[in-house]
């Protein structure tokens, strides 16, 4: 449908999945009435009867390692690859990672954190999605809205201004690139979401010149299941 934004809930009981979703074609105050109309409505037969708010459980220990990589001899930089987390990219040195649980109930959630030195360039997977059924085009774009606003709302903490500038494929899977003006720099943001796992790739420098220059052979480099943009 044409969609111009969505509502989503998402619950988790016993075995069962659901996801309730609300297409606004042209949202107006009736139509926001509406949807959480719907959303109240919406009860559990046989089991729960009440909506109870989500609760962030408490995350783990951070993990962290160190990954050489292998050295490319075209570039200089270091191939960094996973299998788990079905990706591979150029990063200009060796990088650190590290892994924790940043979320357990309703939805368990890890995310892997790979960075080069001084954070230059960065990949973040956060993965457990599988677990919801994102299987859609249309609820691909959802996780895109919903990271978006996360990243967003982070970067305004830190008086920074995040803008979109343009959508993204690879192969079958969404993306959206940022711009971001630092108080201090500037960063270049990739967003992909796959029914697995969400990922964003983002280079950081003091000036645009330095910027582009790692950006492109950065982004450029990243293949994601074996497809690269």
């Amino acid at each position: 449908p044409d969609c111009k934004s969505f509502k989503m809930r998402f619950w988790l009981s016993g075995k069962r999945f659901y996801n309730l979703l609300v297409c606004l074609a042209n949202p107006t105050p009736k139509q926001e009435q509406t949807a959480q109309e719907f959303f109240d409505s919406f009860s559990f037969l046989g089991g729960c009867k009440n909506q109870m708010t989500a609760v962030e459980g408490p995350s783990s220990e951070v993990i962290t390692k160190k990954l050489e990589g292998t050295p490319d001899p075209q570039t200089g930089w270091r191939l960094i690859q996973s299998e788990r987390d079905r990706f591979s990219v150029l990063m200009p040195s060796a990088v650190s990672l590290k892994e924790e649980e940043v979320r357990r109930e309703p939805l368990q959630l890890f995310r892997y954190f790979y960075s080069s030195e001084k954070d230059e360039c960065v990949v973040m997977v956060l993965r457990g999605f599988e677990k919801i059924g994102l299987g859609s085009q249309l609820t691909l774009q959802v996780l895109l809205d919903v990271m978006e606003r996360e990243v967003k709302q982070e970067f305004e903490k830190k008086q920074a201004t995040m803008t979109l500038v343009k959508n993204l494929q690879i192969g079958n899977y969404p993306g959206r690139e940022y711009q971001v003006v630092l108080p201090n720099g500037l960063s270049r943001i990739r967003m992909f979401a796959t029914p697995e796992a969400h990922y964003t790739i983002m280079v950081t420098k003091p000036n645009k010149e330095d910027l582009e220059t790692l950006a492109e052979p950065f982004f450029r480099s990243f293949s994601l299941n074996g497809t690269t943009q």
